[in-house]
Formats: C-alpha cells, sequence, structure tokens
C-alpha cells in the first residue's frame, strides 16, 4: 500500500508583474464572479477539464464565472487574489488532485470545491493520452462535466 508523502516547496516569486494579468484581475474583481480554476494536466482527464472550465468561463457563463490559471494562483498575487474573493471551484482531471494538493499548499485556508470530472462520464480507465480517443469523444466528456458544473454553479 503507497504511503504519502510531504513535499516542501519553495516558489520562486516571478521577476517582474505582468501587467496584462494585473489588469485583467483588476477588471474582473468588480464584477464578483465565481473563480474557476481547473488541472492543466497534458492527459486526458485533464484536457477534459481544462476545456470544460474554458467553455465555461468564456462561452457559457462568462457573466458568472472568471476562469484562473492554476499556476498563477500558486505564483503571482493578482490571480490568486480572484481566487481569495470568495468561494472558488477546481475541476480536477482525476482524483489525485494535483492542484488542489498544491492550492491547500500555498492558500491552506482558501474556500473553495474541487470537482473531479473524469467522475462525471464513463471512458476506458486504461486510456491516458489525448490522442487515444477523438475528438469527437472528448467532446462529448467535456459537454458531461460542463453540464454537470452547470447543475452545480
Amino acid at each position: 500500500m503507497p504511503t504519502s508523502t510531504s513535499i516542501k516547496l519553495t516558489i520562486e516569486s516571478p521577476p517582474f508583474k505582468c501587467s496584462l494579468c494585473e489588469n485583467y484581475v483588476k477588471k474582473q474583481q468588480e464584477f464578483q464572479k465565481l473563480p474557476l480554476a481547473c488541472c492543466e494536466g497534458a492527459c486526458l482527464r485533464g484536457e477534459i477539464a481544462r476545456q470544460a472550465a474554458n467553455a465555461l468561463a468564456v462561452d457559457i457563463l462568462p457573466s458568472k464565472i472568471v476562469r484562473v490559471c492554476l499556476p498563477g494562483i500558486i505564483s503571482t498575487q493578482g490571480q490568486r487574489a480572484l481566487f481569495l474573493q470568495g468561494k472558488a471551484v477546481v475541476v480536477e482531471g482525476c482524483a489525485l488532485k494535483c492542484g488542489t494538493r498544491l492550492l491547500k499548499s500555498v492558500i491552506p485556508d482558501c474556500d473553495y470545491q474541487s470537482i473531479i470530472a473524469d467522475r462525471l462520464y464513463d471512458f476506458d480507465r486504461n486510456l491516458y493520452g489525448i490522442e487515444e480517443i477523438s475528438k469527437d469523444e472528448i467532446n462529448n466528456h467535456v459537454q458531461a462535466v460542463i453540464s454537470y458544473l452547470v447543475g452545480k454553479l
């Protein structure tokens, strides 16, 4: 049985601020939208979570949701400020919950909900790469995640 291991991380602050990001954050804070981050993984599950999060924030509920960069939450104050303004959501690709675990190490008291996307659709769980199923199948899984999230958000 595997054991849990804690790893101490030191995350270097960026050498400069991105004015585009900072301006975006200021603009979005005015609207009090629900911050939505997601798994940014390169696997099939991460890709489905990422596409669903982007579609929700950009196409489906843009007046209610702001897409937040998960690595940005960890390394920059601007993105973190959006995530700390109230409730937030992390869409995880799978039960490893990598993003949630990283967030807990940086923002231990943050009020956010983690949703595990691959529990919301049926597929061959032996698949890993995004090239292992068709784009239509990926889109069907993305739609299943979106449908669930729209009902929850």
